[in-house]
């Protein structure tokens, strides 16, 4: 499935690193898609250096209603961010302070399928 960048954890770790990406979605022109969607272009480019600062990222039911994600990197040998992992659930299961509790499960499982892919650490 697509999903759009601006607003699910999978896209903002896509794009941490190449913001120009995420700007030329916003001149395309962004939709909200829940109450907590980030359509401000500042805003969200704050987003994605927190996500390049912090090595994952969060979808607080911005993509849709009722759903908490998180997301981290996977590099290859070029230490270049060629995909994602992520965990997803329900906010009645899963609220952001539970979800983020699987954080460094997530982060050390990315380094390691990262290490399979060739990368070295470059995370």
């Amino acid at each position: 499935m697509r999903r759009p960048i601006h607003c699910t954890a999978l896209g903002k770790v896509l794009t941490c690193k190449t913001p120009e990406i995420a700007l030329e979605a916003f001149k395309r022109g962004t939709k909200r898609y829940t109450l907590h969607t980030i359509i401000d272009e500042q805003q969200s480019m704050a987003e994605l250096e927190q996500v390049r600062f912090q090595g994952y990222a969060v979808d607080r039911e911005e993509w849709s209603n009722g759903i908490n994600c998180i997301a981290a990197p996977l590099y290859d040998s070029t230490e270049n961010i060629v995909a994602g992992i992520s965990i997803s659930g329900p906010t009645s299961s899963y609220p952001i302070e539970k979800i983020l509790e699987y954080v460094p499960l997530l982060i050390d499982y990315s380094h390691r399928i990262s290490a399979r892919l060739g990368s070295r650490g470059g995370w």
